[in-house]
């Protein structure tokens, strides 16, 4: 298996990153941002009342006719915007992890539009949890992918979500599997196997604990949709790896090695680059990908 970073997709479609918040998506965007160069990436950003679902509707004719891939907080659906084909791509996380996630990243970030009120209210976790004060906190992996519209009930938009993503989705990745993930997605796209380095990990979460209980309590109860649909992504991700990549553990531990080797020189030469002696030693001391990785640790825990 070949690893490098191509500029052009082999594939004549348009890629549409979906992009949920807390799931790994900032990681993969970045890998996307690399890939598309020279104007043929959208990044869709929500500006003030403009959604990012009305600024991919906005872009002119000309744009939508040349872009060669589009990524933003986005509902499924903007395909249909398009003039040619596009399938789309995301990835999911186990619902209870990125709740938790979502708090300590709204917590550490003014920006946010919901920061101010959970820290006027000194909002718990189970607080925020059960507070709907945002449709984020309740089956939202599951609402993106179906796309808009008025369901009877919540297992409807999740029938509608697993129509949506076996008739236009490539791939839904796994965060907690993001290597076994890409290395899927890439041979689907035709593309060598891009390294990467691990986005927007978040550093004021806790360890899980007992005062967690109640709060995991109340985000299982409120996600059962997308409870449901993380295991379906993971098992259809084990199927289509088992279905187009022979050998396909070896070949992502493989990888991940030289990923590992991948992260100590950048990080070695950003420090390097900013005049930190520890970048050196780290530089003549990394010549060896063997010598610190554990290929089958967890693979990307990201925030």
């Amino acid at each position: 298996m070949k690893n490098a970073t191509n500029t052009m997709d082999n594939q004549d479609d348009c890629l549409i990153f979906l992009h949920i918040p807390k799931a790994a998506g900032t990681t993969f965007a970045q890998i996307l941002q690399r890939r598309y160069r020279d104007g043929a990436l959208e990044w869709l950003n929500s500006e003030g009342a403009i959604s990012a679902d009305e600024a991919f509707e906005a872009l002119s004719p000309a744009r939508k006719s040349e872009v060669g891939a589009v990524m933003g907080h986005i509902n499924f659906g903007g395909h249909s915007l398009l003039p040619r084909p596009a399938r789309y791509v995301t990835f999911v996380r186990r619902p209870v992890e990125r709740i938790i996630s979502h708090y300590y990243h709204v917590l550490r970030n003014p920006q946010h539009y919901l920061h101010d009120e959970v820290r006027s209210r000194s909002m718990s976790l189970a607080a925020y949890a059960a507070s709907g004060l945002s449709t984020e906190l309740e089956n939202d992996q599951t609402r993106l992918i179906a796309g808009p519209g008025e369901y009877a009930s919540d297992q409807e938009m999740l029938a509608a979500a697993y129509r949506n993503i076996e008739r236009h989705f490539d791939c839904v990745g796994i965060a907690e599997r993001f290597a076994e993930s890409l290395v899927l997605i890439s041979h689907l796209r035709g593309w060598t196997v891009p390294y990467y380095r691990d986005a927007n990990i978040g550093a004021n979460r806790p360890r899980h604990s007992e005062m967690f209980a109640e709060a995991i309590a109340i985000i299982e109860e409120r996600n059962q949709c997308d409870m449901e649909l993380y295991q379906f992504a993971e098992r259809q991700l084990n199927e289509q790896l088992a279905a187009h990549i022979p050998h396909w553990e070896t070949q992502t531990e493989r990888f991940l090695l030289r990923n590992r080797q991948y992260v100590r020189i950048t990080e070695a030469a950003s420090l390097v680059r900013r005049g930190v002696g520890a970048g050196v030693r780290l530089l003549k001391g990394g010549a060896n990908p063997q010598s610190s990785l554990q290929p089958r640790a967890t693979m990307n825990t990201l925030l």
